[in-house]
């Protein structure tokens, strides 16, 4: 079966990338070409990465994290063979603003960065 893009289709996102529930930090492709990607992810209430109804930080280095591999999982789809597993990148720096350019992240739930 050929996916085109953008695709929301879990079960294909999750077929491109090592993690499985709960551990899952992306949940949707919407853009592809060889040196990008721009992935979605819904932050639901009872995300592992939710404390006190914020979604912290390690949540989006993870989301990063799984993006990258998202990215490769795709370009590997695309060529018609497997991914590699087990590979480990590395993250120098962080930082976080939602869209308005506050630092602090959306409330769960919400559409609309405050």
């Amino acid at each position: 079966m050929e996916h085109q893009l953008p695709t929301s289709d879990q079960n294909f996102v999750e077929s491109l990338i090592p993690q499985r529930f709960p551990f899952v930090m992306v949940h949707e492709i919407m853009e592809y070409n060889e040196e990008n990607l721009i992935s979605g992810f819904e932050i639901k209430e009872d995300n592992i990465f939710v404390q006190e109804a914020i979604f912290q930080a390690s949540g989006l280095i993870e989301h990063q994290a799984q993006s990258v591999a998202l990215h490769t999982g795709y370009k590997y789809y695309l060529l018609g063979k497997d991914a590699p597993t087990g590979y480990i990148g590395a993250i120098k720096s962080f930082e976080a603003e939602n869209s308005s350019g506050n630092r602090r992240p959306p409330d769960i739930g919400s559409d609309n960065p405050e």
